[in-house]
């Protein structure tokens, strides 16, 4: 488990904390968040995607989710959100509920059996489709079986249309074994894919294959991206070697501006903090 706390968190009153909840395709994680829009506690577990395939491997993962002590504590609220193992998106006025199977046809790998699900973003006029891995749905049914996971892209598409950037910009959440990568022009969402990485050279090819794909000069292009990482990760590195900037993005015009307080970077926490109610 990777932690990050603030020592002095329990001096805030209960009353004042709110749970956000996590799970990804790689990594589940808890951030408790106070009042002011600050990460207080973090607690992240990470997986192989190869090593959590089977009910008795989902089951020994929950129940070790279910002895943090995170698990069962109370707080004012709750936000459950997921990164799903497909999705896609299509103009909410073209979207057909009857057709919902089709539209994935082109994505869901062999052997996964979970329900497509649809949610729509009215900002936007899309309407995301996705569908769970098959440990995501069982691993959050053992966990919040009364819980409904909601698409992390309801929070994070609009948030990338108001960065205030102009023509076509690259954006990247970066996780142990996968990339998400989002490209809009001028504002106008143009395209999202989640690749699975199995080295360092994947999430380098994947990234330069969208690049070509949409006739990007990756020397003339600055890299935005969020999640895993840091100026001194592997992976961070390997894409400072092809782009002419990183930068990472954060949440802080959400954080009460007096806070002085960082256990965490903003950017490793984007989706926690753009949930937050």
């Amino acid at each position: 488990m990777v932690e990050f706390i603030d020592p002095s968190w329990e001096k805030e009153y209960a009353e004042n904390l709110k749970l956000s909840i996590l799970l990804g395709v790689d990594s589940f994680s808890f951030s408790v968040i106070n009042s002011k829009n600050v990460v207080l506690v973090y607690h992240e577990y990470e997986w192989n995607l190869a090593n959590i395939q089977s009910p008795s491997e989902i089951i020994s993962l929950a129940n070790e989710i279910r002895r943090d002590f995170l698990y069962d504590a109370q707080f004012v609220s709750y936000t459950f959100q997921i990164i799903p193992g497909f999705f896609t998106f299509i103009p909410a006025r073209l979207f057909d509920e009857h057709n919902i199977d089709v539209y994935l046809e082109h994505l869901t790998g062999k052997g996964e059996d979970t329900i497509a699900k649809y949610i729509e973003i009215v900002d936007l006029d899309l309407v995301i489709i996705y569908k769970e891995l098959y440990f995501q749905q069982h691993l959050s049914q053992l966990l919040y079986p009364d819980k409904s996971f909601l698409p992390v892209f309801k929070a994070i598409l609009p948030f990338l249309m108001q960065q205030d950037i102009h023509d076509t910009h690259i954006f990247c959440r970066i996780s142990k074994n996968s990339l998400i990568v989002f490209i809009y022009r001028d504002k106008f969402f143009q395209f999202s894919n989640q690749f699975y990485c199995h080295q360092i050279s994947d999430f380098q090819y994947f990234i330069l294959l969208v690049c070509n794909q949409f006739q990007l000069n990756p020397a003339l292009e600055t890299l935005y991206i969020w999640g895993d990482g840091d100026e001194e990760s592997e992976v961070v590195v390997s894409l400072k070697s092809l782009f002419s900037r990183i930068k990472f993005l954060n949440a802080q015009w959400v954080i009460s501006p007096d806070t002085k307080t960082r256990i965490i970077s903003e950017s490793k926490v984007l989706e926690h903090l753009l949930n937050i109610e």
